[in-house]
């Protein structure tokens, strides 16, 4: 029998953990899940909308799924805490699925039930994955070197006034948001068989939930993970190195899919991957700022003094020459907090821009842009890059537009 004071201990050193100092509602969830497990209680998914998240007595589940979307990611992070930070703990916090409960559960009781058979598979694993990274160590190495550059150029005002000054000046940490490819599943009852799904209007399991009742005759599930391009590790090396060599600021990591409305405002966000998976980031593509067509990979920017809406359209092709465009957003959040976007339509995009604004050199290109059009530094402003290559690697970077805003309605672009 676990006491009430153990339970306490076990659930202080959970909130006070790195993994979940980020996140308000993880920590309030956990707290009523467990207090109401030391009570003796059982909540009902109404009972939490009512008592936890400011819900009325309207509220019903089937339509607002946010109970159900909270428990997910609370069971995700309780599951990345024990990987890491918690590792060592011996009494441990499950949320079991179907339920609303925080169990006590003892690490000798959970060893117990693991059987000889999934222990080897386990090791199993464990060495593909030593594997892998053993190359991807090699690789990254060779990525590092070009680092060099970024490392001499710390605190350069470049760096810190274009893109990261208004961030240092907040007490916010950053989170470096990473666009993943979010999967579900569909059964088929012609095929007899589930079928991994990937639709671009889903990125989110908000989105999921919402699909799912929208569709209630479909059979669906959700795919235990999503997926994001490898090249995108070295990318998330490159912002972390330039954020750690201007600022001491602790850096948190997210998948896009699991990225909630309160993370915009408790901290500065740094997006990057494909325009498929701005999910809850999308919100910030809205007129009268650059719009995207997901479908036809083409981004169109609002017109000035023109009567046409000007559009460009990125084309690609396996192992032959290709057009991307990319867009570098920077602006402001509404808690003081800021919010830096980089995407584009394919990887070779994304991997260009975000050396376009690491190098010293195209960093004073822009401030000089800048300065000429708009006789100032914005703070909040968008860039369209035309990135012209081969086969991923790009040749060509050319600035076609940039805009800057104060305000939905207040906005300036110009032509380059």
């Amino acid at each position: 029998m676990i006491s009430k004071q153990i339970k306490k201990t076990v659930l202080q050193s959970i909130l006070q953990s790195h993994e979940f100092s980020g996140s308000k509602n993880s920590r309030e969830l956990l707290k009523y899940l467990v207090n109401a497990s030391i009570a003796g209680k059982s909540p009902s998914e109404t009972t939490i909308a009512l008592e936890l998240f400011g819900r009325d007595k309207n509220f019903n589940p089937n339509e607002d799924p946010i109970i159900r979307v909270n428990v997910h990611n609370l069971r995700k992070k309780l599951e990345s805490y024990y990987r890491y930070e918690g590792v060592a703990e011996k009494i441990r916090i499950e949320i079991p699925k179907g339920h609303y409960e925080a169990r006590f559960v003892p690490v000798s009781e959970k060893l117990n039930i693991i059987s000889p058979q999934k222990y080897n598979i386990g090791i199993i694993i464990l060495c593909v994955i030593a594997v892998i990274q053993v190359f991807l160590f090699i690789g990254l190495w060779k990525e590092k070197r070009g680092l060099a550059e970024v490392k001499k150029n710390k605190c350069h005002p470049d760096y810190s006034h274009l893109f990261w000054a208004d961030s240092l000046r907040n007490d916010l940490p950053f989170l470096i948001v990473i666009g993943d490819f979010f999967f579900f599943q569909e059964y088929h009852t012609d095929l007899q068989k589930w079928q991994i799904v990937r639709d671009k209007t889903i990125n989110s399991f908000n989105d999921y939930d919402q699909f799912r009742i929208n569709n209630p005759n479909l059979k669906l599930k959700l795919s235990e993970y999503s997926y994001f391009p490898s090249t995108y590790m070295n990318e998330i090396i490159y912002l972390s190195d330039i954020i750690q060599s201007i600022s001491d600021k602790r850096i948190n990591y997210c998948c896009a899919s699991h990225l909630q409305m309160y993370n915009l405002e408790e901290q500065n966000i740094v997006f990057i991957g494909n325009v498929n998976t701005l999910g809850t980031i999308n919100r910030f593509f809205s007129e009268p700022y650059f719009t995207i067509d997901e479908f036809n990979n083409a981004v169109s920017a609002p017109p000035l003094n023109e009567e046409t809406v000007k559009i460009y359209t990125a084309l690609s092709e396996p192992r032959r020459k290709y057009k991307d465009y990319a867009i570098i957003k920077k602006i402001k959040g509404a808690n003081k907090n800021n919010i830096l976007i980089i995407t584009s339509f394919h990887q070779s995009g994304l991997i260009n821009a975000i050396k376009f604004f690491r190098r010293q050199t195209t960093i004073k290109v822009l401030k000089d842009s800048m300065n000429k059009k708009f006789n100032k530094i914005p703070s909040d402003f968008a860039i369209l890059l035309k990135v012209d290559g081969c086969d991923k690697k790009g040749y060509d970077v050319e600035i076609q537009e940039m805009m800057i805003f104060h305000s939905p309605l207040a906005f300036q672009i110009n032509n380059f």
